[in-house]
């Protein structure tokens, strides 16, 4: 997959002079998952927490991020396997665990095993669970617990054994610890209504409080994970960034539920050919046409059951609520609720998915034993009519536009739906008017036409490549390893490359992509590109410096040298040029110097970078946000020589000139080590961000940090030789980790108790 980006893309193979097959997809797996998941292991391998990561944003919290999933259940298979096995494991487990857990929930309602393997088809190979586990497998594994929490709940309900609290318990902090809040948010309220069904059915206020108490329970246990999240979630630009242009992109219009039908329907990016806007992934609905028809069985069925009714109004909600129409604006995004108000609204699908397969299983079991005619004739006057509504208008297109995406890529992708679907139908109805003997050929039908869907589909979309394609070795990043030590790194133009593809080759940068990142700084480097001007309206997970194209841009633009500077970047790399050359020669005094080239990149030092920790005896007091950052990039400030703190360090002014030096001797990712030497008391600056947790001492004293340069960390040192000490001693993780102690002694009282309940 790397082979999309730069640098790898200009690195061709003498097997593979076009490049490797591939497909874009799976982004967010590369830029953040994938990296993070391989400095999580090697932390644990060295016997350490993960809680900070140094290689993106100048510093960023790690277990706090959520999406790293330090905890994650599975998280033991990347000791036994390399990375890429373990993870491809992982993956391939998706949908065939989601099954299984969605057929032994079906089976509780007292549906038949044939009903109960269409609806666990329907949903564990979902188009949401499919493309997801390429995209994020976390956001999978998040959800498809979610039929154990609800078995869970329900055999509680029935008998009241342990065995069942547990279950609804411990799947619940299995979603939390899989790293994927929105559908951890999900699971959570469906499962409270069906708790609230479950203990109104009951008449219950024992039932209801026991088993809410199985709920807290589950949030204590895993404390650990999202106690230090809630606290990077105050401190991020989560909350404060207007999110509306996702709500513009992602809440879908009503005509968008023909890829019920057809997946395909706008095309698909596994073949190049998508042309609807925002991602194909976060949009999917289908949960196949075997899975659709047999749902809208039992929507037109009028004798339900009450769990019938739950999941045909669960869905009927959750599917609205993706859809762009005035309810769903004003409850997402309009009334601004906490989190809610910042998240894809599109991912909602993945809960009318499950109801929809739960759907299809209640309608499989009406075919098979409570024939209802006039349910299945109302679903397929339904789909006839919808299937002759499309084609009309894709035969118009066809006609009018025929090199139109509709007449091209619509009007193709239409073909093998609507013949399955006429398959599908057929099926149902041999289903429904046969006798014993024939209903199995009409499982039959149905099973194999849900298989070849779940096969064309996967195909089409699912990646698969060779093993050496997996973040290779090249020489450009070879020689950036060897000479980069503490300093940062930096890229442009046609060379650039992509956020936190530095986390993997263990080498830092001041850019960063994750849905938590640490606001101070999205502020600095917004503020660096908008003349020093403070502003909330930063990205939302991008930070990202300045775009240019040539050398000659950074040297014309004094903002960007200024945050290069101070960010210890020494090292730039870009595709090499001519007219990066000839700017090299005819300048005076240039601020780059080429220090490595193997005709196809040159790494370029940054002449004029600051250290990373340097000492000042310059200071401004500035407590307004908003004036730090107009004063530090304003061209009077002189960033190497003053900087700008949020109180007072009170040193003590002297008019003898500065002489002294700081020199980082350790550096890891929750400690670094820094050898002071001055002839009077000064401030070190470290061009790393601040944030609750770090702790300094000076020779072993704990001493105060200040926040300086409006997100970076500053502590006074004393004249003479010192030894200051950065460490990372979060507060929240031990919060976490005393809640989650607490979680789990009330997990083991509680099986106590409802065991002696149970005996007596």
């Amino acid at each position: 997959l790397v082979s999309f980006y730069e640098p790898w893309k200009s690195y061709p193979r003498p097997d593979y002079p076009n490049g490797p097959a591939n497909k874009p997809i799976g982004f967010d797996s590369l830029r953040i998952f994938y990296p993070l998941r391989s400095l999580t292991i090697d932390s644990f391998r060295h016997f350490q927490l993960p809680l900070w990561n140094p290689y993106d944003f100048a510093g960023n919290t790690q277990l706090a991020t959520y999406q790293s999933a330090v905890f994650f259940p599975l998280t033991p298979l990347f000791f036994l396997l390399p990375q890429i096995d373990a993870w491809s494991l992982i993956v391939f487990l998706e949908p065939f665990l989601a099954s299984w857990f969605m057929y032994l929930f079906l089976r509780s309602l007292s549906l038949s095993k044939k009903s109960s393997v269409l609806g666990a088809l329907a949903f564990g190979f979902s188009g949401g669970i499919l493309v997801l586990s390429e995209e994020s497998f976390m956001s999978v594994y998040s959800l498809f617990v979610l039929p154990l929490i609800l078995l869970g709940l329900y055999k509680f309900y029935e008998n009241g054994k342990f065995k069942w609290f547990a279950l609804f318990t411990l799947s619940l902090v299995s979603s939390i610890l899989s790293g994927w809040f929105q559908s951890t948010l999900y699971v959570l309220l469906l499962s409270f209504v069906w708790l609230l069904f479950l203990s109104l059915r009951k008449k219950s206020l024992a039932y209801f409080l026991l088993t809410s108490f199985g709920f807290v329970t589950s949030f204590l246990i895993a404390a650990v994970h999202f106690v230090p999240n809630i606290e990077s979630y105050l401190y991020s630009a989560r909350g404060t960034t207007d999110a509306k242009f996702l709500f513009d992109t992602y809440l879908v219009p009503p005509w968008h539920l023909i890829t019920y039908i057809a997946p395909d329907f706008f095309g698909n990016p596994g073949t190049y050919n998508y042309f609807d806007n925002g991602f194909y992934y976060e949009k999917i609905v289908t949960i196949g046409v075997v899975g659709l028809f047999l749902g809208l069985i039992a929507l037109f069925r009028l004798r339900k059951t009450p769990e019938e009714w739950f999941f045909t109004i669960s869905w009927i909600v959750t599917v609205s609520l993706g859809l762009s129409i005035p309810m769903s604006w004003f409850i997402l995004y309009t009334l601004h609720i906490p989190l809610i108000s910042t998240i894809l609204p599109s991912r909602i699908f993945l809960l009318s998915a499950f109801c929809l397969s739960v759907m299809s299983a209640f309608g499989s079991e009406n075919l098979f034993k409570k024939p209802n005619k006039l349910a299945f004739f109302f679903s397929t006057f339904t789909i006839i009519t919808v299937l002759v509504i499309v084609w009309n208008f894709l035969t118009q297109q066809k006609m009018v536009f025929p090199l139109g995406n509709f007449a091209a890529i619509s009007y193709r992708n239409m073909l093998l739906p609507t013949g399955l679907m006429g398959a599908t139908i057929i099926g149902c109805f041999i289903l429904l008017f046969s006798k014993r003997f024939f209903k199995w050929f009409g499982f039959g039908i149905l099973l194999l036409i849900s298989i070849v869907s779940i096969v064309y589909f996967s195909n089409k979309y699912l990646y698969f490549s060779e093993r050496q394609f997996t973040f290779p070795q090249i020489p450009v990043l070879t020689k950036l390893n060897e000479m980069i030590g503490n300093n940062r790194f930096w890229s442009f133009g046609e060379g650039y490359m992509e956020r936190n593809f530095a986390t993997y080759y263990r080498v830092e940068s001041p850019e960063g992509y994750d849905s938590f990142y640490i606001r101070t700084y999205g502020e600095f480097i917004a503020a660096s590109q908008n003349g020093g001007k403070l502003t909330t309206n930063i990205p939302r997970a991008d930070v990202q410096l300045t775009s240019v194209s040539r050398l000659s841009e950074i040297a014309n633009n004094p903002s960007l040298i200024k945050s290069l500077n101070l960010l210890g970047v020494k090292y730039i790399f870009a595709k090499k040029s001519q007219e990066d050359d000839m700017f090299l020669q005819n300048a005076s005094n240039s601020l780059f110097a080429p220090v490595w080239t193997d005709n196809t990149y040159v790494i370029y030092q940054n002449v004029s970078a600051f250290p990373r920790a340097f000492l000042v005896d310059s200071y401004r007091v500035i407590t307004n946000p908003s004036k730090q950052l107009s004063v530090l990039f304003d061209s009077a400030m002189d960033a190497s020589k003053t900087i700008i703190v949020n109180k007072d360090p009170k040193i003590k002014q002297t008019d003898n000139i500065l002489y002294g030096s700081a020199r980082i001797t350790s550096y890891t990712s929750e400690q670094i080590t820094i050898k002071t030497t001055s002839n009077k008391q000064a401030l070190l600056f470290l061009s790393d961000n601040m944030y609750p947790g770090w702790i300094a001492t000076v020779d072993n004293k704990k001493t105060d940090i200040f926040t300086a340069d409006h997100t970076f960390r500053s502590v006074v040192v004393p004249s003479g030789q010192h030894t200051i000490i950065f460490s990372y001693q979060p507060r929240s993780v031990l919060l976490g980790f005393v809640l989650s102690g607490v979680g789990v002694l009330l997990f083991v009282c509680a099986g106590f108790t409802i065991k002696k309940k149970i005996k007596k």
